[in-house]
């Protein structure tokens, strides 16, 4: 990840956006019931098209972390009017702040531990995230 964070813009943009899908933010909903999709299909007299994410059906695995996947039209910062304003501003202050920090700390390693998240209800940020800065 280092590699790609230091290795210029384009990969980092890429790995900025790949981390925003893979990680998403939390969404609370609330009041609604939990159904059984073949009860709807029964009380509906619909059909449900069902989209298959096994890995040997789809060109990228979902659920995990890649930062070559194409990311063109990802949700994660909104779409259309819906847009977040801030977006290009996140991305243009998390290349430079990655960028500054692995120029001071280029030998910087994750220690083996749990990492800790905080949840709101509107984003999810990292609470503790233990390395060792050389």
């Amino acid at each position: 990840m280092r590699v790609v964070i230091t290795g210029g813009a384009k990969g980092l943009g890429r790995a900025f956006t790949e981390a925003m899908v893979a990680d998403g933010a939390d969404v609370m909903v609330t009041g609604r019931d939990k159904v059984a999709l073949d009860e709807v299909r029964a009380e509906l007299g619909v059909e449900v098209m069902e989209a298959d994410l096994a890995e040997d059906s789809m060109p990228h695995v979902p659920d995990r972390f890649d930062v070559r996947r194409d990311t063109r039209g990802h949700l994660g910062f909104g779409h259309g009017p819906h847009r977040c304003i801030g977006a290009e501003l996140g991305r243009l202050e998390t290349e430079i702040g990655l960028r500054m920090f692995f120029e001071r700390f280029p030998h910087t390693t994750l220690v083996d531990e749990p990492v800790r998240w905080r949840s709101g209800a509107f984003m999810r940020r990292l609470d503790r995230l233990p390395v060792i800065l050389g």
